[in-house]
């Protein structure tokens, strides 16, 4: 049974396993020699000390072109969102900060360091201050609409108040209404979800990275220059975030030698409770972003019983991807998951729990589709949610 899918799109970073939890170096044989970089032909380097430019990456004494890279693990803690505000842009970037005020035309945001940014209000869609308690699932889902001319208040008593945002500050937040206008206590006000009838969509690039950071941000970066003094990122918006030593924990590429996946025809299998469709905005992947609800796109959630087809480009030599179930499911959920080339399957894993993570390659030659399929496991059930992160062909180099 097929089924539409959601149309927005974002590039919020894929977290697959962001290595390096408080003391963990989950990758590498030390502190002093963890970081890892997965080449595109297969394999993997670990080393030291790393330094990105827009042309190579270089990880001590070697280095590569970006179209020879997947991704690169960075140990170290990653903050946990906690109550912090931050703001999410149109392309579905998340950064954390201080959302300090708005003068009708551009946001003032601080980062952690405390970096200030002026945001052009049609580059943001959504603003969360921070010390204000957690988001309802209605708030959430106000930060995904596709449509509507109103800009939205939401309250931290629930509910909401709809009109043309026309400033705030730490004191107030002022709309304009059908009724005139509404001048609210800042104190009171949760987080500003912006029209995205008002906003610029950012421009998809064919080439980009994609970087998890250690203050919990997501960017997508079309340009990136770091090593151990920091640096900076552009993002798809246009938008320059510096970027403080030890920043970095996940770098994933997509450049001329690594595709996306495109969009998968979908099955479903028949259940009792109804259909559950395909999630590409924004769910959660690796162990502890799974556990505390990190967000991620460039990627799939599923319910069990799903299956995702998708067609393979002439030129791919591989697929690369990964498969976690959602820690929020419960301790019980219980998922099979299989990978299927031209209908012969090539990768499987019975009774995954919540909280494992498991990469996967597969080499082919001249396939034609790719079929990614989660069933319910012995003791799970068919709405236990699972990922696939990050699904990417490797392209014949030429």
């Amino acid at each position: 049974m097929s089924g539409s899918l959601p149309t927005r799109r974002t590039f919020l970073q894929s977290a697959t396993l962001a290595c390096g939890f408080a003391g963990d170096f989950a990758r590498g044989e030390s502190a002093e020699n963890c970081i890892e970089v997965t080449l595109s032909g297969g394999g993997s380097v670990t080393g030291s000390r790393i330094e990105v430019s827009d042309q190579t990456i270089r990880l001590d004494d070697q280095s590569w072109s970006w179209d020879e890279v997947l991704d690169v693990f960075v140990p170290g803690p990653i903050a946990p969102d906690g109550d912090r505000g931050w703001v999410e842009l149109t392309g579905g970037d998340r950064l954390f900060g201080t959302v300090a005020g708005f003068d009708g035309e551009t946001i003032a945001f601080s980062r952690p360091r405390g970096d200030s940014l002026s945001l052009p209000a049609d580059r943001v869609r959504f603003m969360r201050f921070a010390g204000t308690g957690p988001l309802t699932n209605v708030q959430r889902l106000a930060a995904l609409r596709d449509r509507g001319a109103d800009d939205l208040a939401l309250l931290q008593v629930g509910g909401r108040v709809g009109g043309e945002l026309l400033e705030f500050d730490a004191d107030a937040v002022r709309l304009l209404a059908a009724a005139g206008e509404i001048k609210l206590p800042r104190s009171t006000v949760r987080a500003v979800a912006l029209s995205p009838e008002l906003q610029r969509p950012a421009p998809r690039p064919n080439r980009f990275f994609q970087a998890l950071l250690a203050d919990g941000s997501h960017l997508t970066a079309t340009s990136l220059t770091y090593g151990p003094a920091g640096g900076q990122a552009l993002t798809a918006e246009g938008l320059t975030v510096p970027l403080g030593p030890d920043a970095i924990r996940e770098l994933t590429a997509v450049t001329p030698g690594v595709a996306e996946a495109s969009e998968p025809t979908v099955e479903i299998a028949a259940v009792p409770h109804g259909r559950a469709e395909p999630r590409r905005d924004r769910s959660v992947v690796g162990r502890r972003p799974v556990a505390d609800g990190r967000p991620r796109t460039l990627g799939w959630g599923v319910a069990a019983g799903t299956t995702l087809t998708f067609a393979v480009p002439p030129e791919a030599t591989a697929v690369v991807t990964a498969f976690a179930v959602d820690a929020a499911a419960g301790e019980l959920a219980d998922c099979d998951a299989s990978i299927t080339v031209d209908g012969a399957t090539r990768w499987e894993r019975n009774g995954v729990r919540s909280g494992a993570f498991h990469p996967v390659r597969i080499e082919f030659d001249g396939a034609e589709s790719v079929a990614l399929t989660v069933s319910p496991g012995t003791l799970g059930g068919v709405r236990d949610e699972a990922f696939w992160i990050a699904p990417r062909f490797v392209l014949r180099r030429r």
